[in-house]
């Protein structure tokens, strides 16, 4: 029966006990290794994205939800949900990740498992005959499962959004598959629904029917005629919604969410060719992880990293394109793993974001671990035929580097388990580089160690003299220890580098609130609004003046107002609005 309407076929009784002993093995293995994440402290972006978001205090506010994050509301609502259940809120958002990255640990499973199947089913011969689906699903899944670059999206919790659209990814393509296989409309319906799951969980799955596409040409090998007819009904449509959908992504976060902020960078595409070469050498020998890391910039196209990396790619999607026919998941994985890098890259063209950041790379690894189960599949096969020493190598062999890899995800969980530790590791990684002299300097502030965060702001500084932030830091550290004066001068050095700076008059106004000097400060808020009529610190600022010091309800209260319709999520804006209707309608103390 031909592959396109052939009804899926399970695997011979004999292999089944095999199929759950293994996906059971990895399963329990990609959670134990972490154990030691789950009472990690929130870091980085969690403040913002968990900590101190009021959008999911319930997980009946959906409006708020979706508004919080609309590109993403899915992700959003998971934290809700979180909070929801979990009696430990924590150690609850930690659970839930790590259940989701075990589930698409097994998902992983059945689809090389099928995968396999499928290859075989359509008339392999030669090793490939013999290749054992529950090898390469073994391979594969515990790879993902164990791998210490997987730690940045399953053990951070704002990495969420990468665990959960790879959990819609995977059920979308294994349900496409079952319609591919000739089992009914209904098939292709859920992985279409599972497809938009993944799209507002991460807009990276907009690549999902490329690889879909990719999956019924190249592993089910179906005969032209269908092919072409299924790329009609679904993969056409579904990449012309993808393309429409990828410009309207990129027109909300250009015009709404970053408007005059992103710009075309064109100079940044060999960057990203680099970094996607550096993600692959990150993967092949796990040592420099870092939750940040130095990218630099590419000045000429003879640049040797460029040159190297520009090569790898074109040798990469040679291999890739020649394998198709011999063996067809390694080609799909090699594709699959260069497909959904390119999303964040365009990000980064749009000079939004990052360069590199590790997270990224978790779908796009399964890729390439689905690749390198084919591969060791094959050689699994191959060698079989061998003599018992060479096969008990093999055997040895693969079970050491699973082994050290997972020791290296329990040693990377460790240095999460710190803020000052993870940013002391991004120092030592890039110690020329101004950002993770501020974030180390942050994380010694927040743990009390205000002396040593001192020094980490005045290197930030030294190594980025024109940057804002590190002086607002630094002059609100020497505010908190009652160095006024230093903290004063801090503000006027900014002043002087950046006349009419928002940030220089609020840390003087800060500064003169501390001292006592209420009227001074009152000054430096409303010079900051006059020249940043948007800006929220000003307004909160002048709303506390009005709240504790003039005891004034009524201009406590319009200041909180204008504060929800420029940034309706600020925290602790809500309960400022709370406080001084209460205080005027007599339910509370005035203030």
């Amino acid at each position: 029966m031909p592959a396109a309407t052939a009804p899926q076929q399970n695997p011979s009784p004999p292999s089944r006990w095999r199929y759950w002993w293994l996906a059971g093995l990895a399963a329990v293995y990609s959670g134990l290794v972490y154990a030691n994440a789950i009472a990690n402290p929130y870091a980085y972006d969690d403040m913002r994205t968990v900590q101190n978001n009021p959008s999911i205090e319930s997980i009946y506010a959906v409006k708020r939800i979706i508004l919080r994050e609309s590109m993403r509301p899915l992700v959003n609502a998971t934290y809700a949900l979180d909070r929801a259940i979990w009696p430990w809120e924590l150690i609850g958002h930690h659970l839930s990740s790590v259940l989701l990255h075990v589930v698409n640990v097994l998902l992983l499973f059945q689809l090389a498992w099928v995968a396999t199947e499928d290859m075989r089913r359509r008339g392999a011969s030669g090793p490939s005959e013999r290749v054992s689906p529950v090898i390469v699903a073994f391979v594969a899944a515990a790879l993902f499962g164990l791998h210490p670059m997987m730690t940045e999206a399953v053990g951070y919790i704002s990495g969420r959004s990468e665990v959960l659209y790879g959990t819609f990814f995977l059920l979308a393509l294994l349900s496409a598959r079952r319609w591919m296989m000739g089992e009914g409309l209904r098939w292709a319906v859920t992985a279409v629904v599972l497809w938009v799951g993944a799209l507002l969980s991460k807009e990276v799955a907009v690549f999902w029917p490329i690889v879909a596409s990719l999956y019924d040409h190249y592993v089910l090998a179906s005969p032209a005629e269908a092919w072409r007819k299924r790329f009609r009904r679904l993969y056409l449509p579904l990449l012309l919604l993808t393309a429409t959908a990828g410009a309207a992504r990129i027109g909300i976060l250009v015009l709404i969410e970053n408007p005059g902020e992103a710009h075309i960078m064109w100079q940044y595409v060999p960057v990203e060719i680099v970094v996607a070469f550096r993600y692959l050498l990150l993967i092949v020998a796990p040592t420099g992880q870092t939750i940040f890391h130095e990218v630099a910039a590419v000045k000429t196209l003879f640049d040797v990293r460029f040159l190297l990396a520009l090569t790898w790619l074109v040798l990469w999607l040679g291999i890739a394109w020649r394998t198709r026919r011999t063996n067809a998941l390694v080609s799909l994985g090699m594709f699959w793993f260069v497909l959904l890098l390119v999303p964040s890259a365009i990000l980064v063209l749009l000079d939004l974001g990052e360069p590199m950041a590790e997270h990224r790379v978790y779908m796009s690894a399964a890729g390439l671990f689905l690749a390198t189960g084919a591969g060791v599949g094959w050689a699994w096969a191959f060698i079989d035929t061998r003599s018992l020493r060479a096969r008990l190598m093999l055997r040895f062999l693969l079970a050491a580097w699973l082994t050290v890899l997972g020791g290296l995800t329990v040693l990377r969980n460790a240095v999460w388990s710190s803020p000052v530790r993870l940013w002391l590791d991004a120092v030592e990684q890039s110690p020329d580089v101004w950002v993770p002299h501020l974030m180390l300097g942050e994380a010694f502030h927040d743990s009390g160690a205000l002396d040593q965060a001192l020094d980490e702001y005045r290197m930030a500084i030294k190594l980025r003299p024109t940057e804002q932030v590190p002086y607002m830091k630094l002059g609100l550290c020497l505010a908190e220890m009652r160095r006024l004066d230093e903290a004063d001068g801090a503000f006027q050095k900014l002043e002087q580098l950046a006349p009419g700076s928002a940030v220089a008059r609020n840390g003087r106004g800060a500064v003169a609130m501390i001292a006592g000097r209420y009227e001074d400060a009152r000054g430096f808020y409303q010079s900051a609004l006059a020249t940043h009529p948007d800006d929220v610190a000003a307004r909160q600022s002048l709303a506390l003046l009005a709240e504790t010091v003039n005891h004034d309800p009524v201009a406590a209260l319009k200041l909180c107002q204008e504060v929800q319709q420029i940034a309706p999520e600020t925290p602790g804006n809500d309960d400022c609005i709370r406080r001084n209707q209460d205080a005027l309608t007599g339910a509370g103390p005035p203030r």
